[in-house]
């Protein structure tokens, strides 16, 4: 479920890209070492209400169990330049019940790597938003597109979530493949001392 970081990698215009440099030579120095740059928000990653709140948690204040969870994936895939709104969500309320975990699926994993990933992805109305609050208890929501908020506005869907303490991940890979399939989401981000965000490792545990 998560995407390779490497050099060249997309990021969020503007965001610059992982930078690579070889600390360590095995034949000269007797060991293999990397020199890492990178962006908190680069790859897959989680959002920490730090991001946009002021004074909000980062995520090394976070308990470990913040980050996993029983989780759903929804399809959204035929909603290409749409909005996914409350009455799309409501009719999938049966399937959010006792998950603490939303993952939207809407294929744009497809584009990754190319100039369409920044574009026409679906996002979710402020409707949708308040649904989500108003009716569950989670501990996060996450999809395969680069961003919770459409590209060019303001980060509104950020602040909702964020402003109640519910983590983001954002740019999930294979979602396609736990449809319909009940499942244990982990997303580890790495422990950075006031950290308004991660690079992630996020995995399935399917249930058997």
């Amino acid at each position: 479920m998560t995407h390779l970081i490497c050099p060249g990698m997309p990021v969020y215009p503007g965001t610059d890209g992982p930078i690579f440099e070889q600390a360590g030579v095995l034949e000269r120095d007797g060991y293999e070492e990397k020199r890492i740059i990178i962006h908190t928000h680069n790859g897959t990653h989680v959002d920490a209400p730090r991001h946009l709140i002021k004074g909000g948690m980062c995520l090394d204040e976070f308990q470990m169990e913040a980050f996993m969870g029983r989780g759903v994936v929804l399809d959204f895939s035929g909603f290409d330049n749409g909005t996914i709104s409350g009455s799309d969500l409501l009719e999938r309320e049966y399937s959010i019940i006792g998950n603490e975990f939303v993952l939207l699926y809407t294929g744009w994993d497809k584009y990754w790597g190319s100039e369409q990933y920044y574009h026409g992805y679906p996002v979710l109305s402020p409707e949708a938003v308040d649904y989500l609050l108003d009716n569950f208890q989670l501990k996060g929501v996450g999809g395969d597109f680069i961003s919770m908020d459409a590209p060019g506005r303001q980060l509104k869907n950020h602040t909702a979530f964020l402003g109640k303490g519910i983590l983001i991940v954002e740019n999930l890979m294979n979602l396609h493949l736990l449809l319909n399939r009940p499942f244990s989401f982990i997303c580890l981000p790495l422990k950075l001392e006031d950290s308004d965000g991660a690079p992630a490792r996020a995995a399935a545990v399917l249930d058997w």
